[in-house]
């Protein structure tokens, strides 16, 4: 039986989620209560790595932040308390800044080259390759997923090919999950505007009709796709009880609430947000009224600090940090929901969170908005963990992927605290790259990491030296770029190397300062055909 919405906060569940849930925990046995930790992944989409808390100040509102002072005014309270009690991964990396394909490096433990998802559109995952979903469910954890995991993006969850529908069930037990209660991100849902095709579209469609300040009725559905296509939004058609990022969050919550409790789980929480259009409501926005945040990086357009100033009602924007931001502290709102649930079941001292993103945002740096690019506002993310056996207020510099959260969650799962017997080509064969983060989060050991961390899209790929922290990008043709302090000119290629510690918005290109033996050390990372042939090497 659900939870009624007067004791918890939640609306009634569906009927749907009623049978999904159900299905998902056949037995449920009390008094699980050792044994592998359980594992919660909160993994929004397209948070940039240095919106993660590490850079926020409470300083007074309205201070004007300096072009030295790139401290941002945040409040994220939750990642904050995260960062506290666990590791904080400083330079982490997405092996692909675009959804599908960054997802699907997560999910094989793969570099972008060998996961088999090019882009959001040629593909869904290919369900040959194992994932480590598959991987902890024959470990004997109960896997779970809600929100939009874009694993099966190409076809929609199969709609567009006729074989799957809108409940998500599409390719759900071949993936590795147990219980699903999956979505399409903020323009999928909206794809397809006379009709709904996935789940949260036809949860709106389900909701009473809206009632417009000119009297007029209108569907849930309706409202939300005028809003969200043509930026048609009031305070009534876009409320803050219709949010997708809530809904998400409240079908994490039910998952939680009935799960098995005989068996330890995993589960990852996929926000739609703060992927663009940075559409709040009125509510959110207040979050960040007053404050000023720092104007983009390399932008000859927008190079004022902005700042935030209350809206009467929802607005579209691609380039707006007030907007950006009122989405991130909403987003740590709901986190700290999901984290309340676990004590409120006494399962957060077993359970290991981590919060991280599959790829960042530019949000004007350069001159760009979105990701795709291999510069660190698209191409960096948070990595924070903690949980039982990982140390807290600890600060990893070296360089690390997400693709690595797969050996992680498996070595937690499988390997006791005093065995060593865990290998990841056990559970994620070859070409799978990922590495266990397990010793860098106990006790911060670097004895066995990579000594490169890769990233690529289409016609780019990048390695940053994990060490160093320096990072190499090769560009068949030409890199993107809008403004010129990220240029460097080769006749086939080009290629640009900066330091990220030192240097984190890629300001200061390294290539009359470096010698020839580094730069040819950081070629010879990248993958084949990517400025490692040796007519390249010996043009240096």
């Amino acid at each position: 039986m659900l939870v009624h919405p007067e004791n918890h906060g939640l609306e009634p569940a569906s009927s749907f989620i009623s049978f999904c849930i159900a299905i998902s925990a056949v037995l449920h046995v009390s008094g699980y209560s050792s044994g592998p930790p359980n594992i919660l992944l909160l993994f929004p989409d397209q948070w940039r790595f240095d919106f993660d808390g590490r850079n926020s100040t409470n300083g007074p509102r309205g201070q004007l932040p300096s072009k030295e002072n790139q401290h941002l005014p945040l409040k994220l309270p939750n990642i904050r308390k995260l960062t506290r009690e666990g590791t904080h991964f400083l330079h982490c990396y997405t092996p692909s800044p675009l959804c599908a394909p960054g997802r699907a490096s997560v999910a094989s433990g793969r570099d972008y080259d060998t996961a088999g998802v090019p882009d959001n559109t040629s593909n869904d995952y290919n369900i040959s390759i194992p994932t480590f979903y598959t991987a902890l469910r024959k470990a004997g954890y109960h896997v779970m997923t809600v929100g939009k995991d874009d694993l099966t993006k190409a076809t929609q969850m199969g709609t567009k090919i006729h074989q799957g529908d809108w409940r998500g069930f599409y390719h759900q037990t071949e993936l590795g999950f147990d219980g699903a209660l999956r979505c399409g991100g903020k323009l999928d849902v909206v794809s397809t505007p006379e009709a709904p095709h996935e789940r949260y579209g036809h949860w709106l469609q389900a909701q009473p009709p809206i009632t417009l300040d000119d009297g007029n009725n209108i569907s849930a559905w309706d409202a939300h796709v005028r809003c969200v296509r043509r930026g048609n939004c009031s305070k009534e058609s876009f409320p803050d009880r219709l949010y997708e990022d809530d809904w998400v969050a409240r079908d994490a919550i039910r998952m939680l609430r009935y799960k098995p409790s005989n068996r330890p789980w995993f589960l990852q929480v996929n926000f739609p947000g703060p992927h663009p259009p940075f559409l709040v409501t009125p509510s959110q926005h207040r979050l960040v009224d007053g404050q000023v945040f720092p104007p983009p990086v390399d932008n000859t357009e927008y190079y004022s600090p902005q700042e935030c100033k209350s809206i009467r009602k929802p607005e579209l924007s691609t380039i707006d940090r007030c907007s950006y931001a009122a989405e991130c502290e909403h987003l740590d709102k709901l986190f700290g929901l999901i984290l309340d649930e676990l004590s409120r079941l006494g399962e957060r001292d077993q359970t290991i969170v981590c919060f991280s993103s599959d790829h960042g945002e530019m949000l004007g740096d350069h001159g760009f908005v979105g990701k795709l690019l291999p510069w660190q506002g698209s191409a960096s993310v948070p990595l924070i963990c903690t949980g039982p056996g990982i140390r807290s207020n600890q600060v990893i510099h070296r360089a690390v992927s997400t693709k690595d959260l797969a050996a992680t969650f498996l070595d937690f799962a499988i390997r006791s605290s005093d065995s060593n017997d865990f290998t990841e080509m056990s559970f994620l064969p070859p070409p799978s790259t990922s590495k266990s983060l397990r010793k860098l989060l106990e006790n911060g050991s670097d004895d066995f990491y990579h000594e490169f961390v890769h990233s690529g899209l289409l016609e780019w790929r990048m390695v940053v030296e994990s060490m160093s922290g320096l990072k190499l990008v090769c560009c068949r043709g030409r890199c993107k770029r809008k403004n010129g302090s990220v240029v460097l000119s080769r006749q086939t290629h080009e290629l640009l190397i900066f330091n990220t510690t030192n240097d984190p918005f890629d300001l200061h290109p390294l290539h009359e300062e470096l010698p020839s033996d580094v730069i040819e050390r950081l070629q010879r990372a990248l993958p084949k055909g990517f400025c490692n042939d040796a007519a390249t090497i010996n043009s240096l």
